[in-house]
């Protein structure tokens, strides 16, 4: 039985839109394709850090110390770390794979890390690189450094009255006859702060003299000792030695180390009518000359509280 045309029109105004439907599903994934062009685009607005700046390279035995700047852009994140690489200096081949890294060579604090296991007389050539959560910066520009045999040896300690005398050899790195002087510094050894500015240092002292009188100390105080020494950069700091300043006393048996030939041994005079008495006990048989310096004010004599010093020195007599 045909169906009428009216029937007809209704069945066909019931059937869905087709044309319609795919619109809808092209708009759709249209809408999808934008949202994921639009979150790659936000991504890419994460831009990277910049470069970091090597400002200062400090060079000790074995080692080195890096001292650097953040980059002047980091791309809106905050630095997560440092990666740090080098490469010997006469390295031809300066490919990649050749450079040693260091990753996570700084996660936090001071800007400023240690690199160990050099081998001394070799120059390397160092770079940094930040990390944000975007990813690795570029590499910094190229720095260089030498690990040196910089620490000079303490070969004694003399102890004085408020006083003490340290003796020294140069280190391998200066002992050709290059440009140098010294620093000495100390601190009282039951000292429990003992950053770099909580030392006493004495600086720019002579590279030929190779010992150094230090005062103003408390008798019967042990004090740690260290010497450095200074060429175009700072060297490493020597190994700590002790001493201990004391009164003398004209009967009290020296317990502190030997007085070298030609090393001055120092006192303190608080008045004229001060007396400081050191006890020399000669190793072997010898001929030595003995004599004191000491300072006094103009009328010479100590004025307005103030402390006179005074040293001793041996001299071979058979050679000076």
């Amino acid at each position: 039985m045909a169906r009428s045309e009216d029937s007809l029109a209704e069945n066909m105004s019931r059937r869905p839109d087709r044309s319609a439907h795919r619109r809808r599903l092209g708009a759709a994934v249209a809408a999808v394709v934008l949202a994921g062009a639009t979150l790659a685009t936000g991504a890419q607005a994460q831009a990277l850090p910049g470069a970091p700046t090597i400002s200062q390279i400090t060079e000790g035995s074995g080692m080195v110390t890096l001292f650097w700047d953040a980059p002047s852009s980091t791309g809106g994140q905050a630095i997560e770390a440092y990666d740090l690489r080098r490469i010997e200096a006469d390295e031809t081949d300066r490919a990649d794979a050749n450079w040693i890294v260091v990753d996570n060579f700084w996660a936090s604090g001071p800007l400023t890390g240690v690199v160990i296991n050099l081998v001394n007389g070799t120059e390397y050539d160092f770079r940094m690189r930040a990390l944000t959560s975007a990813g690795d910066g570029d590499w910094s520009g190229t720095e260089s450094a030498t690990a040196r045999n910089s620490a000079p040896v303490i070969n004694s300690l003399g102890a004085g009255d408020e006083a003490a005398t340290v003796v020294w050899s140069a280190p391998s790195e200066v002992a050709t006859g290059a440009a140098v002087t010294y620093d000495v510094r100390w601190i009282s050894s039951i000292a429990t702060d003992r950053s770099d500015g909580r030392w006493t240092v004495d600086s720019e002292l002579d590279g030929d003299a190779a010992h150094h009188i230090f005062r103003n100390l408390v008798n019967d105080t042990s004090y740690d000792v260290q010497v450095r020494a200074v060429t175009d950069h700072d060297g490493s700091w020597s190994t700590t030695s002790l001493v201990t300043p004391y009164e003398p006393d004209g009967g009290r048996p020296s317990t502190q180390p030997p007085i070298e030939i030609g090393v001055p041994i120092a006192a303190t005079l608080d008045s004229r009518d001060d007396e400081d008495a050191f006890k020399i006990v000669l190793s072997e048989p010898a001929n030595l000359l003995i004599y004191t310096t000491a300072k006094w004010n103009e009328a010479g004599e100590v004025a307005n509280g103030e402390i006179a010093d005074t040293y001793c020195i041996l001299r071979n007599a058979t050679s000076n």
